[in-house]
């Protein structure tokens, strides 16, 4: 558990990305997670929950309609979000209090296509 301010979050999520990319010590341990996450077994039937497969490290992977490539997400109370797709270099932040907003079409769609549909 960690706190962290809305500006936080995206500061948070560059920098995973970031280390990501270089291959630092930080981003060889998140490729290690990714590589060694787990199939969730339990079907849920809320937002990023049922529309994930494998969790590790506190983060959720492997997204409906986006099995192939790297993404990986993680979520806070009230619905925040940190989403990085690392193969295309995008992230979605969501800062909420709530989180009875469209997950789907706000975030994942996003992600997964690059833009807010309308």
């Amino acid at each position: 558990m960690f706190y962290a301010a809305r500006y936080d979050y995206l500061r948070i999520a560059k920098a995973v990305l970031d280390d990501w990319k270089n291959d630092t010590c930080v981003g060889s341990y998140l490729k290690d997670i990714y590589k060694n996450r787990k199939a969730k077994n339990l079907k849920y039937n809320h937002s990023i929950l049922k529309h994930s497969s494998h969790y590790g490290g506190q983060f959720h992977a492997n997204f409906t309609g986006m099995r192939e490539r790297k993404v990986m997400s993680m979520q806070g109370y009230g619905g925040q979000e940190i989403m990085i797709d690392f193969d295309n270099s995008r992230i979605v932040i969501v800062n909420t209090v709530h989180d009875n907003y469209d997950w789907y079409e706000l975030v994942l769609q996003t992600i997964k296509n690059g833009n807010i549909r309308n």
